[in-house]
């Protein structure tokens, strides 16, 4: 991961891996022991997660180890696993909001966080404790060189119009996964609308460019996940939703490793005094947190923000 100038000037106190990695360590063994699912919750999430990504290796060595027709590549078993015990501990603690994917693609992670809904049978448009399920992308590929260029930044060759997932791809995406036969369905653990064909009632489409679509009728956010590479997109992202996430509430980046994207996380963190610990995954974590890219993520605190 190549460090950003923001990121070496970081307070070390502020670096969960740097100094004080024990403690985060430990921090991670904690959210990892005491999530709580049932037998046929895990099936289910362990099913989705495997046709999600194909034929690869859940435990892949290298990141181009995947399975070059399945909707979520890269290591994304362990991306999506990495989620599972802090959405537990957003569960078991009732932090308040709906889940936000800002960067879809082709919906692999955002069909997964879908399905942990599902399998607390929480998803819904109703009243709490229904949560919504918001998929925030352009659906036409990342955006012009002049959206980075004018905050002076590059787009790094993530030229407009590339990593394009459609609104119909992800909807063929969620039909073929969530309603597949070798998907176990125990009535008592999965909500029975997540088995229906198409996208199930909960799980919301926002196209568009995030400065112009977010955060539209998202009110509050328990879990929020940016995976949108660019400066100006992070950063918008953040602007619009981090005031919106409830305190006790998670917020991951897929793209730490990327320069502009630490220099977008950390200005965001510096102007709106958030000093609450970052943490990460990555191949040196246990467990569910083990991952080869770096995942980063911090909780919302009522103190350090």
């Amino acid at each position: 991961m190549r460090n950003s100038e923001a990121l070496k000037k970081m307070p070390k106190a502020q670096l969960g891996w740097a100094g004080d990695a024990k403690a985060m360590l430990e921090q991670q063994a904690r959210l990892a022991n005491q999530q709580v699912w049932t037998t046929a919750q895990r099936a289910y999430l362990e099913s989705v997660k495997r046709a999600l990504i194909g034929n690869s290796t859940t435990t892949p060595e290298r990141l181009n180890q995947f399975d070059g027709d399945a909707v979520c590549k890269w290591d994304c078993y362990q991306r999506m696993t990495m989620l599972e015990p802090l959405v537990a501990d957003i569960f078991a603690t009732g932090v308040a909001g709906d889940f936000v994917e800002a960067g879809v693609f082709t919906g692999g992670v955002s069909i997964f966080m879908t399905s942990m809904l599902c399998a607390k049978g929480l998803l819904g448009d109703g009243a709490q404790p229904h949560r919504r399920m918001w998929m925030a992308d352009s659906f036409a590929g990342m955006p012009p060189a002049s959206a980075s260029s004018r905050v002076g930044y590059s787009s790094e060759g993530f030229t407009s119009g590339t990593l394009i997932g459609t609104v119909g791809t992800v909807t063929t995406n969620f039909v073929n996964l969530l309603g597949r036969a070798d998907v176990p369905y125990d009535a008592a653990a999965v909500q029975s609308r997540c088995r229906k064909h198409g996208v199930p009632a909960g799980a919301h489409f926002m196209k568009g460019w995030f400065n112009e679509t977010l955060p539209g009728a998202i009110e509050k956010v328990a879990l929020l996940r940016l995976d949108s590479d660019l400066y100006v997109s992070i950063h918008d992202t953040l602007a619009r939703l981090y005031p919106r996430l409830s305190v006790g509430g998670y917020v991951v980046f897929d793209d730490f490793k990327f320069t502009q994207a630490q220099e977008a996380i950390l200005a965001f963190r510096k102007a709106n005094s958030i000093s609450s610990v970052l943490h990460r995954s990555g191949p040196a974590s246990s467990g569910p947190f083990h991952s080869l890219d770096k995942m980063v993520y911090w909780q919302k605190s009522a103190s350090s923000g």
